[in-house]
This record gives structure tokens, C-alpha cells and sequence, in this order.
């Protein structure tokens, strides 16, 4: 089972997103079954219609009614634990999407996530120790190495000798970290 995002959804659904094709290539390395939250679907929504209009939104609607992927259901007894969530990661901040994935999996016990949004899933934890592991083809084999490497390199500002990541890094996690997704 893997969780997918808003942004992923998003670029592989328009054509004219810089990301539609990598998400395209990432969409077709996984036979397995895909499951986002209504909260998703509603983003995802507003997103192509604004950007590509109706027929966007209800392209990705009927996606809905064909089974391609699952809807995992927020209930009332899960709004605690969505409060805890935003509160503790509110310096990120943490919106309501982003919590019902992090809820997702925790119920489903599987951080595997397809996700534009690089900066907040490598934060977030689910269970309040699993880090996710973003699938996403452009940045899913060192993407969480580099991460701690230019966290380590730039906040810190001091890399110890025997800090176990690679320094020699092309990664621009600069320009990564700060985008906008």
C-alpha cells in the first residue's frame, strides 16, 4: 500500500507541470495499491481546477468511482490524535492534509509515500519515530541522506569528520527545501 499526496497527484494529472512527467515515471515503477484521505481528494480538487479547470477535477473524480485508488475515512474519534499532530509539528506548520497522512499511516502501519512535498515528509513522523519514505522518483534513493547531510552542513554550519553521510553531495537541497510544491 502506498499513501499519495496532494502535489503528486496534482502533476500527474496536468500535462503542464514541471513535475508530470517524473510523476508519470514514479506512477509506473509501483503495481501496488494506492490510498490517499478525502482531505487529499479535496486539494487535489481545488488544485486542477484551478490550474486546468472542471474537466480536471472531474477527471480525477472518476478515478474515484473507478476503484484506482482508496479512500481511507477520518472519523470523529481520530480528531484527538489530528490535534496532536498539528500542535506538535506547528512550526513547520502541519495543515489538516498533511496530519490525515500522517493519521493514514499510522493506521495502515506504512510510511511509503508519493509526495512532491520533500521538506514536511522528511519532518514528520508517524508512530513518532517512523520517518517516511518518499517514493518519488527523483529523490527516493538518498533524498533522506542528503536531507540530514544539508541539515548537518548549513543549520549547524559544522560537519564532523565521522558524520556518516556523504559530503560530496550534487544534491541542491537548498533549492529543494525552499520550493514551493
Amino acid at each position: 500500500m502506498i499513501i499519495v499526496n496532494t502535489g503528486f497527484w496534482v502533476a500527474l494529472a496536468n500535462k503542464n507541470d514541471n513535475y508530470h512527467e517524473a510523476t508519470k515515471k514514479s506512477f509506473s515503477q509501483y503495481n501496488e495499491a494506492l490510498i490517499t484521505t478525502w482531505c487529499i481528494v479535496t486539494e487535489t480538487c481545488y488544485f486542477l481546477q484551478s490550474r486546468r479547470g472542471v474537466q480536471a477535477s472531474l477527471t480525477f473524480i472518476n478515478a474515484i468511482s473507478e476503484g484506482l485508488f482508496q479512500i481511507f475515512e477520518i472519523k470523529s474519534d481520530h480528531i484527538p490524535r489530528i490535534k496532536e499532530l498539528m500542535n506538535k509539528y506547528q512550526d513547520v506548520p502541519m495543515d489538516l492534509a498533511d496530519a490525515s497522512l500522517v493519521l493514514l499511516a499510522e493506521e495502515y502501519q506504512t510510511g511509503r509515500i508519493l509526495s512532491l512535498d520533500i521538506k514536511d515528509f522528511s519532518i514528520y513522523k508517524w508512530h513518532n519515530n517512523n520517518y517516511f519514505q518518499n517514493l518519488f522518483s527523483p529523490w527516493n534513493k538518498t533524498i533522506f541522506t542528503e536531507i540530514l547531510w544539508f541539515k548537518a552542513s548549513h543549520f549547524k554550519g559544522i560537519i564532523n569528520q565521522n558524520f556518516p553521510f556523504s559530503q560530496s553531495s550534487s544534491f541542491q537541497g537548498e533549492v529543494i527545501l525552499n520550493s514551493k510544491f
